[in-house]
Formats: C-alpha cells, structure tokens, sequence
C-alpha cells in the first residue's frame, strides 16, 4: 500500500510487480492501482473504502494514518 498525500486527502495505491519477461517485457515495474481516498482529518476509514482494502490494508491505514493523527492530537492538548 502506498500513501500519497494531496492537499487534503490522502490517496491510496495498491502496488503490484510486474516481472521481467512477462509478455515480453525487457524490464520489471511496479504498477500502482488506485484504491480510494480519505480526508486527512478522517478518525475512521469510510466503509466504502473499508470494503475495498484487505485486512492488512486495513490495519496499515487505521495504524499509519489515523492512529498517528490521534497520537498527534493527544500531544498538542497535554502540551
């Protein structure tokens, strides 16, 4: 899962690899597939996008991009 973070959202992408030789190709590249977005102040994953992410997507967005969010706001109330 890649995370890319546009003005007020962040994007989500899938990535897969696509191996040398395959097709005919003469070299290997990542392919990135676009999977949804949330708004950067979001506390929970929609479940629109929920449902589109596997369990490890899941777990990687509520603890990379929400759980930090949460981290950073309890910091700035006891600070």
């Amino acid at each position: 899962m890649h995370v890319k973070k546009r003005n007020t959202r962040f994007q989500l992408y899938r990535s897969t690899y696509v191996r040398e030789g395959w097709k005919g190709i003469t070299h290997g590249y990542a392919e990135l597939e676009f999977v949804g977005s949330l708004p950067v102040d979001s506390e929970s994953v929609p479940p629109e996008l929920a449902s589109k992410l596997t369990f490890a997507e899941y777990r990687y967005v509520e603890g990379m991009l929400l759980r930090s969010k949460a981290k950073k706001n309890t910091e700035e109330l006891q600070g």
